[in-house]
Formats: structure tokens, C-alpha cells, sequence
């Protein structure tokens, strides 16, 4: 089961650097190019994300919804982060992901995933955070005749909710309207698993757990079976 490449207007073609990168990620060079992963320069980086200053070299990586042929969003993998310091004195990356000003998260499905399987129950569901351990994810699937599970990858523990909408208030100001994404509604969850595999520290990151939590709750509202990875 595999996708065709995904042709963007974007960004050139990914280095052997890039491909050595995304193989410790257990990401196949085929993975990569079937997701439309792209390379961009400085320059680029800065006119697609609109960004006047900074280092905006990296990798782009495209968003489709399965079962739609156009790309509806574009992140940014920074080559070179800035770096912060954390309270330990140990520095840590800041930033290394970047999306276009003024949108709303979207969840992230790994292009070439069938469309059928957001409406099938019987397939469990693996919440995942960051775009390529959602295509590590979607090959790991992939080891018999039908997908084993599907990936799906939040842009941060909290980015399954966000900005929903815009509401005008008693004095005419425009207001932000908060809640889940939407794209939550166009996956069927009554009656299905669900695995919450978000990164190893949040048993030390006390607000990774909350996020965790508070995904649960969301899912099971909605019907699912919920678990921790």
C-alpha cells in the first residue's frame, strides 16, 4: 500500500543528509518522498512562512486529509533552531517546528492513508505528537495485508484543540472561539481504541501528563477506549 509522491510547488529535493536523518527516525527514503517532505533554503523558508529575519532552513512537510489531493497546510522543520536554557542549565532546542502566522492547528495523517480507515472502528488509533513519528508510525502499520492501526499526529500535546472559530462580542470586538479541532469530528471514535503515545517524558513533564489527560477525556467523550503508551 503504497502513495505517490506528492508534488509540490515548493522546496527542492531532500539531502543524503536528510535521508540519514529521517532513517534514525525510522523513516525510508520511499516514506519521505511518498509524504512530499521537501527542502528549502533560508530565503524560501522566510517567503512561505512569512518570517522577516532568522534561519528558516529546513524541511517542509506538506498536510493532506486523506482522500483529498491538496495540500491544506505546510510546517517547517528548522535546521537550526534557537536554543533555551531549562532551569537544570541544560540547553534544549526552542521552536525546532514553525507553521504559517495567523492558522489553526490540524491534525496530521500520513499521506497514502485510506480514507476508509477514518470511518472503521474496528482499526485502532495511535495519537502521536510530531509529523515524522506519525510516518514512522503509519510503516510500522504496514506489516501485513491491512494497516495494523492509524496514525494520527497532533502538532504539540495541547494542539488538539485550538481555535475554532471567531464570535463578535457586546462592543463589536472579534473574539476567539476555543475548542477541539475540528478535524476530530470527521473521525469516527464511538467504539474504538485508542493509544495515547506521546513522548517518554511525560511520566517527569507534569504538563505533558495534563495535556495527556486532558486528550483522554476529549476521546472518551466522544466513545473511545482510551490507553497510554
Amino acid at each position: 500500500m503504497s502513495a505517490a509522491p506528492i508534488l509540490g510547488a515548493f522546496g527542492g529535493d531532500l539531502t543524503a543528509g536528510d535521508y540519514e536523518a529521517m532513517a534514525a527516525r525510522w523513516i525510508t527514503p520511499e516514506v519521505a518522498d511518498a509524504a512530499g517532505i521537501r527542502r528549502v533554503d533560508s530565503i524560501e523558508g522566510c517567503e512561505m512562512f512569512v518570517r522577516k529575519r532568522g534561519d528558516l532552513a529546513g524541511q517542509i512537510i506538506p498536510n493532506l486529509w486523506p482522500g483529498e489531493d491538496h495540500v491544506r497546510e505546510y510546517r517547517l522543520r528548522l535546521d537550526h533552531p534557537e536554543m533555551e536554557r531549562s532551569i537544570d542549565g541544560s540547553l534544549r532546542e526552542r521552536g525546532k517546528y514553525i507553521g504559517p502566522p495567523q492558522r489553526g492547528n490540524v491534525l496530521y495523517i500520513p499521506p497514502g492513508v485510506p480514507s476508509a480507515l477514518l470511518a472503521d472502528t474496528g482499526t485502532p488509533v495511535v495519537v502521536t505528537e510530531g509529523e515524522f513519528k506519525g510516518l514512522a508510525l503509519w510503516r510500522a502499520s504496514r506489516t501485513g495485508a491491512a494497516p495494523r492501526f492509524l496514525p494520527v499526529s497532533v502538532a504539540g500535546v495541547w494542539c488538539f484543540r485550538g481555535t475554532v472559530g471567531k464570535i463578535t462580542g457586546s462592543n463589536g470586538d472579534r473574539r476567539d472561539i476555543k475548542g477541539v479541532l475540528p478535524d476530530f469530528e470527521r473521525i469516527a471514535w464511538k467504539g474504538r481504541r485508542v493509544v495515547i503515545a506521546y513522548d517518554a517524558d511525560a511520566e517527569q513533564n507534569p504538563k505533558v501528563r495534563a495535556a495527556r489527560a486532558a486528550l483522554t477525556s476529549t476521546l472518551v467523550e466522544r466513545g473511545a477506549t482510551v490507553g497510554i503508551l
